[in-house]
């Protein structure tokens, strides 16, 4: 999708809305983003992400009225190829920075921390009620038994054989561990890297992309500040978040985070990325290394 489609689908809306300035905003694989002046217009590509934006619509009022930083507000619905799109207001603030987080003391991981335990702490009957998500765990576990067995047939191949047999055990062990030692499952942002926080330079002032959150283990928003800035950052956070989510909280963390890029190496083989794909095999080995369990 190119800034003109986007450009003729807001003049379709009733009433049209007539950018003068349409950018695409490249990095994010689901949606296509763009900045039209000073508003933001999220378009899905796919039936699944097309569902996800649904949900997103739904759940985001709830969360702007719970957490002390602003999220997407959408102002206009409408349809483009048959797939739904969202216009949203710009939030205040740039994307954070690695170093930002323990600068000044660690005050942005401290707001961080304060904004996740919020998030965390929404009733799930609530979002089931907006999401028609289940507010079991094992549903969650549930996907993500399928995805691991995606990963086998088509990830797993593409690792070195040290690398692979290591994946295998740390899964195992997770079935019958990590997901047990999960205090209660949360709704979760699920992809909160530092590219979806906003700050101002001094605050955090957003949060965005909500197109993947979910009822899930709350260790999953550790997981990107881990990923980004290290285990200082994610102990900084904490002190904003309060105790650690359930027993084995890092063991949690580190294992989330090496499974994290065995995404990438499937969206690289669905797209014939063959970058993607390299930077994902390299992140599962590195991440491995760093957690430890290779």
């Amino acid at each position: 999708m190119e800034a003109e489609d986007c450009r003729a689908a807001l003049a379709a809306l009733r009433p049209p809305r007539r950018p003068g300035r349409i950018e695409r905003i490249d990095g994010g694989w689901s949606f296509w983003t763009f900045q039209a002046d000073s508003e933001i217009a999220r378009f899905a590509g796919t039936d699944e992400d097309a569902a996800r934006l649904e949900v997103e619509l739904r759940v985001l009022p709830m969360l702007a009225e719970r957490l002390p930083v602003a999220v997407p507000d959408y102002v206009v619905q409408g349809e483009w190829d048959g797939m739904p799109f969202g216009v949203y207001p710009m939030l205040p603030g740039r994307a954070v920075a690695a170093d930002e987080l323990l600068s000044d003391g660690g005050r942005l991981a401290r707001e961080l921390g304060a904004a996740i335990r919020a998030l965390h702490g929404v009733r799930l009957d609530e979002v089931a009620r907006a999401s028609g998500e289940d507010t079991d765990l094992g549903a969650w576990w549930n996907r993500k038994r399928t995805f691991f067995d995606e990963c086998r047939s088509r990830a797993f191949p593409l690792l070195a054989p040290a690398v692979c047999a290591a994946a295998e055990r740390e899964i195992d062990l997770a079935d019958n561990r990590v997901r047990d030692r999960v205090a209660r499952p949360v709704f979760a942002h699920n992809d909160l890297g530092l590219v979806h926080m906003l700050t101002d330079g001094t605050r955090l002032t957003g949060i965005i992309d909500w197109s993947d959150a979910e009822i899930t283990d709350p260790a999953i928003d550790f997981v990107g500040v881990l990923a980004a800035a290290g285990m200082p950052a994610v102990e900084a956070v904490l002190r904003g978040y309060g105790e650690p989510p359930g027993d084995a909280f890092w063991e949690r963390v580190w294992f989330l985070a090496w499974v994290s890029p065995l995404h990438d190496i499937l969206y690289g083989l669905d797209t014939g990325d063959d970058a993607i794909v390299a930077g994902g095999v390299a992140g599962v080995e590195m991440r491995m290394r760093a957690a430890g369990v290779l």
